[in-house]
């Protein structure tokens, strides 16, 4: 549960608070507008750590079943993707959005070392290739 963060200028590693989830194996995480979001296989929560005030929430996961593979898009959505499913998550609201179901399995990306994409997003979300950690 410990979480760190890396000062480039002074190559230290600084303490923040613990996080209330343990990593254990295969963890993602998201930045989006000043909150971090972590998610991890065989969990079914995600933690939310509050740059700002050095401070941790979970909430529960926005996608049935456990998944590490999560990425925002850097104004407002999350996305979360596990086998065939994207599902899209607006933190703000915990509105959830299940969008079309990829056509095959999620693949390794050639584009991006450790990102995973679907064959066919839909064409109105667009959404940024989850990063897939592991």
């Amino acid at each position: 549960t410990a979480f760190f963060r890396y000062r480039a200028a002074a190559d230290v590693w600084e303490p923040l608070a613990a996080a209330p989830i343990n990593s254990g194996n295969n963890g993602g995480a998201a930045l989006l507008n000043g909150r971090i979001y972590t998610s991890y296989t065989g969990g079914s929560t995600v933690g939310v750590y509050d740059i700002a005030s050095n401070s941790w929430t979970t909430i529960p996961s926005p996608i049935s079943g456990s998944t590490a593979n999560i990425a925002g898009d850097g104004a407002r959505y999350l996305y979360l993707v596990l086998g065939f499913t994207f599902v899209r998550f607006d933190p703000a609201t915990s509105a959830t959005t299940n969008t079309k179901r990829c056509s095959r399995r999620l693949r390794p990306s050639p584009t991006a070392r450790g990102s995973a994409a679907c064959d066919n997003p839909p064409p109105q979300s667009r959404p940024p290739r989850p990063v897939c950690h592991g």
